[in-house]
């Protein structure tokens, strides 16, 4: 065998209800149907160590657990569904339409787990074989599958596929905190209440927006689903890797700017954005250069979201900067106070 072959492929059901609201249908907000176009996305993960649990007794874990927490997540076990006279995207939680549940596969690999894990460079081919494989790119379509793998050399691999429309990643990690939880102690978190429903985003346009943004994002691909803008294949000729960053060398960086007093992530960020400005020789280019990411809106809504909200809640923010300042001596204390001016006031 080279690489992953799939065992089996099987469903995991939802238990009945009731469900947290709104019940059988959840509208997407704005914030959700921009995200529409980056299509299912992908995350793993590896653990090299599971010695101590047999494979068809980890299969049989996950699975169990998976099926007490969907009912907390309905939605994601829900169909992604286009309702054309209408100009909306759906998530359909609708008895038929969860009745059979999520896909969950069940794999081997003669690929080695720890050079996978512990290797800077990414494989991204093999990363892309231990994550279930959407084929599906028309509406309606599953919004969570679920891969465990086992390596013939000791070790597992878990991965996800979700729809990015209907979560953001502080929804995603809850859905996962959630489960490891109950993989571990067999008990869900006490007071563990994941909210869904879009009607706690206060905002007298909220469903016009989102048929704005429908017809003019999503009119030329619906009822097709748009695959992530870089494919893994179109990302193969790619290198990406890990960096370790000891607290030692970021309490140094911090220094350097001290009368910035750069939080950590701002510390980081202006250490790339200063490499990238070097790498790509920009020291005589007067030309701009963005710091972008997105930021958790969640407590900045007025009224605040609760942090137990699911769906898409993030926006954009962006810090311009000349690239021939950042690219020069004294470079990283400028791109710290640019990336200070624009996070704070969103924070």
């Amino acid at each position: 065998m080279i690489g992953v072959r799939v065992i089996e492929v099987s469903r995991v059901v939802v238990q009945p209800g009731p469900y947290p609201a709104p019940g059988e249908t959840v509208q997407l907000s704005f914030f959700d149907t921009f995200q529409f176009i980056f299509g299912h996305l992908q995350y793993l993960l590896l653990f090299p160590n599971t010695a101590d649990a047999s494979f068809p007794a980890i299969v049989g874990s996950l699975k169990s657990s998976l099926t007490r927490i969907l009912p907390f997540f309905h939605p994601f076990a829900g169909k992604l569904t286009y309702i054309p006279f209408d100009a909306r995207v759906i998530i359909d939680c609708s008895a038929s339409a969860i009745s059979d549940g999520i896909t969950f596969i069940e794999a081997e690999s003669d690929l080695d787990i720890h050079h996978i894990a512990k290797s800077e460079v990414h494989d991204l081919e093999s990363f892309g074989q231990l994550v279930p494989n959407v084929t599906k790119l028309e509406l309606p379509t599953e919004i969570l599958s679920v891969q465990v793998t086992r390596f013939l050399n000791g070790g597992a691999a878990l991965g996800f596929s979700f729809h990015h429309a209907v979560s953001d990643g502080k929804g995603k990690l809850q859905f996962m905190e959630a489960l490891a939880s109950i993989c571990r102690t067999d008990s869900i978190p006490s007071g563990f209440a994941p909210v869904h429903d879009r009607a706690v985003i206060k905002h007298p346009g909220v469903d016009e927006i989102a048929k704005v943004f429908t017809r003019k994002l999503l009119a030329a691909v619906l009822p097709k689903t748009t695959a992530p803008h870089h494919s893994l294949q179109e990302c193969l000729h790619l290198t990406t890797r890990t960096f370790l960053v000891d607290k030692a060398t970021i309490k140094s960086w911090k220094e350097q700017a001290i009368h910035v007093s750069p939080s950590t992530f701002v510390s980081i960020s202006a250490r790339v954005l200063v490499t990238i400005a070097n790498v790509r020789g920009l020291a005589n280019d007067d030309g701009p250069l963005f710091g972008k990411f997105p930021i958790d809106c969640r407590s900045i809504l007025n009224p605040p979201i609760n942090d137990g909200y699911t769906g898409n809640c993030v926006v954009p923010c962006s810090a311009q900067m000349t690239a021939s300042q950042i690219a020069r001596p004294g470079g990283y204390i400028r791109a710290c106070a640019a990336l200070k001016e624009v996070i704070v006031p969103a924070l």
